[in-house]
């Protein structure tokens, strides 16, 4: 089979095409897609980022009139609003900071690492804030364009093609395999009386249909799916998913496709644990 070839950018705006090359038909049309996804988001971040200020404020893309205060450990800081916030940023979004003029000499970039009501702390990845600070000048902060999880998904999809698992792996991808459960096992996770302290504290407060996908998740193999509208419990059950995994002495890798929604859940997980001091 002839070798299909994708031209994409993988790397900083204005640096040369990376040739992605594969004779897998499926990694082929895989990394096609997210090549495509990754243009789009592109083209959607300078087409936002032209936006007047204003308008980005208002929608909740961009946000001004902050004070910034250093923290304790290297290249983090607060920013505080003195207003009220109605900015969409959240935790793990990379920004970019500067003051507003078409070449800013001092744009830093940074990735927002926790937040509260009316702040933001964030880590430095490159530029200084000094400038800023010394000559009180005011700042902006829009999102940054970041290309590391393209990068990452197109990476794993050519190792993918090494990868001894990967007609395991395509066969999942394109619903090509037989879900396998285990009904002996099905009937003992379905007993309250089966579990104890924290973990059948926890079972108890979930609803019918967030014990189910609890329970298919344990049993089902080798992969289930959670499907469900924001506000049915997803995030909830995989909390208590990884702590009853966690008490049965398995290893898990907990993973997203943003920094948000892993933070979510590792939050989720933390507050429904037994040992939070751990």
């Amino acid at each position: 089979m002839e070798s299909n070839k994708i031209i994409g950018w993988v790397h900083g705006c204005n640096e040369r095409p990376m040739m992605w090359s594969s004779k897998d038909k499926d990694i082929y049309q895989l990394m096609s897609f997210q090549n495509i996804e990754e243009e789009c988001r592109r083209e959607n971040y300078f087409r936002d980022l032209k936006l007047p200020l204003e308008t980005r404020i208002r929608k909740g893309i961009a946000l001004t009139n902050l004070h910034v205060e250093e923290l304790e450990s290297l290249n983090k800081y607060r920013l505080k609003c003195k207003e009220e916030n109605n900015s969409k940023f959240r935790i793990g979004d990379y920004i970019k900071i500067h003051s507003g003029i078409d070449i800013d000499p001092n744009i830093v970039e940074a990735i927002i690492i926790s937040e509260g009501d009316n702040y933001y702390d964030i880590f430095i990845h490159s530029g200084l804030l000094f400038h800023y600070i010394n000559e009180k000048i005011s700042i902006i902060i829009d999102y940054s364009f970041s290309e590391i999880i393209g990068r990452k998904i197109h990476n794993a999809l050519r190792n993918l093609e090494k990868n001894e698992k990967r007609n395991s792996i395509l066969n999942i991808i394109n619903g090509k395999i037989d879900i396998a459960r285990n009904l002996n096992q099905y009937k003992i996770l379905k007993d309250t009386n089966f579990y104890d302290g924290f973990l059948k504290e926890g079972f108890i407060t979930l609803d019918k249909f967030q014990r189910e996908a609890f329970i298919d998740s344990i049993i089902c193999s080798p992969i289930t799916l959670i499907q469900g509208p924001p506000g049915t419990g997803k995030t909830t059950v995989l909390a208590f998913l990884c702590n009853f995994l966690a008490s049965k002495g398995e290893n898990i890798l907990v993973t997203g496709f943003t920094h948000r929604s892993i933070n979510n859940a590792l939050k989720s997980i933390w507050e429904s644990s037994e040992n939070q001091e751990k």
